[in-house]
């Protein structure tokens, strides 16, 4: 069984214009609510749908939109000082029952079926733990995810209680993880894992992406997430150093200065085989461990050779014109 999470728990601040909050899940494009477009398409592929927010009231609006003969629930942020849609990725995953879960925002209003079952394909039985779209411009779509159930399920209760941030962990700490063409999942179109943040974005038209790079297959370390806490620390530093540098950051480490060496040696795995955008994710997670040892002139200086990673990468002949080309849909 296939399972979708919805991710609907944002507040969509980019999205507001001043005045009353507008939920931007409600805007109409081509005369249906952004969520209606989204459930209909993750429904065309999955039997059962998990919409993640933060407030039962805008769940229950929204349960509204899936369609007839869908399974569907809802699964609520836990309580936290900060916000990220890693809140819902992980209640949403946690509370999936599939075989495949597939993770979706619930503000990608261009998604189609086909791309997330191109996604699925890839963690079917005996393949990758993980799978997302890689742009050939480096981009990683890290909010569009295929997860292997039982694996995910398990990753997701360790990441969740160790306090992580960021969606990334589950490609990241993934045994095996597959990073595919997004231009060629998009099947024509560059809209397909555009999300929705300003009401410009509504207006977006059709723009056919150019060639694909390749799938990248990634290699996190053959380790249970279950069996992460009673792994020896050199063990997981040589194994799987993004589960090392996870307990670091968690204070599950004597030294939080493991958890820079931790992620820089992931980083520099990641960089060898041409996943610079996730490199430049470990290296801001070797900055915050710094900063956790006491070392702010190291943590300054991987947080700066991130970003320059970061900035020096794009969605390829998808990133240019996304926001400048006009169509007949308008919000409503």
């Amino acid at each position: 069984m296939i399972s979708a999470v919805v991710l609907a728990g944002g507040r969509g601040r980019r999205f507001q214009s001043g005045g009353d909050w507008v939920d931007k899940l409600a805007a109409e494009l081509g005369g249906r609510p952004v969520i209606s477009r989204v459930l209909s398409a993750v429904s065309e592929v999955a039997s059962e749908v998990v919409v993640a927010v933060d407030s039962p009231e805008r769940g229950r609006r929204y349960l509204e939109f899936v369609p007839a003969g869908v399974d569907s629930r809802l699964a609520l942020d836990p309580p936290s000082p900060y916000r990220s849609p890693a809140l819902g990725v992980f209640s949403g995953v946690s509370s999936a029952r599939g075989d495949v879960i597939l993770v979706v925002p619930g503000d990608a209003a261009f998604v189609r079926p086909a791309a997330l079952e191109g996604l699925a394909r890839a963690v079917s039985p005996g393949g990758s733990e993980a799978s997302a779209p890689m742009w050939s411009g480096g981009i990683v779509e890290t909010l569009f995810m295929a997860l292997d159930g039982d694996w995910a399920r398990e990753a997701a209760a360790l990441l969740a209680d160790g306090g992580w941030r960021r969606p990334d962990g589950l490609i990241r700490g993934a045994p095996r993880a597959s990073l595919l063409p997004a231009e060629d999942l998009s099947g024509g179109d560059c809209r397909t894992f555009m999300t929705v943040n300003t009401r410009e974005d509504l207006e977006s038209g059709l723009l056919r992406p150019g060639p694909g790079g390749r799938e990248i297959r990634l290699s996190g370390g053959d380790v249970r997430p279950s069996d992460v806490p009673s792994t020896g620390l050199a063990d997981l530093l040589r194994a799987a150093p993004f589960w090392a540098g996870v307990l670091a950051l968690a204070g599950r480490s004597p030294d939080a200065a493991v958890g820079v060496e931790a992620f820089r040696l992931e980083a520099s795995k990641l960089s060898a085989v041409g996943v610079d955008f996730l490199a430049a994710h470990a290296l801001k997670d070797a900055a915050r461990a710094a900063r956790m040892a006491g070392m702010p002139g190291a943590a300054e200086d991987l947080r700066s050779e991130a970003e320059a990673i970061l900035n020096s990468l794009d969605r390829g002949s998808c990133e240019v014109g996304l926001r400048r080309f006009s169509s007949e849909m308008r919000i409503s």
